[in-house]
């Protein structure tokens, strides 16, 4: 159990949900000039993650499943529209 512990306040996540709760409760701020650039490193968060995405998936795995990836790909495109 202790093991389990140390690794979820391990997490990155965990840890910047801790210290935003930390300097909310005791009203603290980041420097402007580090707010600028946590912003700007935010902002790149989406595009560098689907880079990683794309950079992972090989044909090989593309051609594996790629009866799902159809099925997947028909239900968003067309019937979802369709529903909604």
């Amino acid at each position: 159990m202790q093991k389990v512990l140390l690794q979820v306040f391990k997490n990155p996540l965990i840890i910047a949900t801790l210290l935003e709760l930390l300097f909310n409760v005791f009203g603290l701020r980041l420097p402007d000039f580090l707010t600028a650039s946590l912003k700007s490193l935010g902002n790149a968060s989406p595009a560098a993650g689907l880079l990683c995405i794309g950079a992972s998936l090989t044909l090989r795995d593309l051609k594996a499943k790629f009866a799902l990836i159809s099925t997947c790909t028909v239900q968003r495109l067309l019937i979802v529209p369709l529903i909604a």
